[in-house]
């Protein structure tokens, strides 16, 4: 008896310590997705990212994989507009610098508030409007951002990243709402 108590602790133990691979379980649901926007996006990386939002890898269908993209994207857009609205405080005195972080600031304040539109939208059965707006999400609401962070103005690595993510996400939402079978 001792010895298979000891063979279960030994096992639990192997599996926390090494997991199996995540991304190699990505969802049909992502695949597609991700096969779509293959174009504009390493389909890697597109499969690792979303695969890693733990509401995004188990959605069912395309409507709570829609959700769930959203939701995501709203949380890591304000995680990186939390991010520079603490460089704006370390960098009050550099007037560049601020400014192209007050552009930041703003095309982040756009893109959360374009997909919170798309999600109360989606929620309400309005999938042609909600993805209009998860297109402007992931096109013209960072624009502005993506444009100082190209001129080095803000070399930022948490901004770079953010930039990548709310586009991925907005445009993997994009492709997904447009998938969600009619009311």
């Amino acid at each position: 008896m001792p010895c298979s108590i000891s063979s279960i602790v030994f096992t639990a133990l192997i599996l926390v310590l090494f997991p199996t691979p995540h991304a190699a379980s990505s969802s049909p649901l992502i695949k597609d997705i991700c096969a779509i926007i293959k174009n504009n996006y390493n389909i890697d990386m597109c499969d690792k990212t979303l695969e890693s939002e733990p509401g995004v890898a188990s959605a069912r269908n395309m409507y709570d994989l829609t959700v769930e993209i959203m939701k995501s994207s709203i949380s890591r857009s304000n995680r990186t507009r939390h991010h520079i609205e603490i460089l704006q405080q370390k960098n009050s005195t550099n007037p560049e610098v601020n400014a192209a972080l007050k552009q930041c600031h703003s095309s982040y304040d756009y893109a959360i508030g374009s997909t919170r539109s798309a999600l109360a939208e989606v929620e309400e059965g309005e999938y042609q409007t909600a993805s209009y707006d998860l297109l402007l999400a992931a096109t013209d609401a960072l624009l502005n951002c993506q444009e100082v962070v190209a001129s080095k103005v803000i070399t930022d690595r948490i901004i770079v990243r953010g930039n990548k993510q709310a586009r991925l996400f907005g445009y993997s939402a994009f492709v997904a709402v447009d998938k969600i079978p009619p009311p």
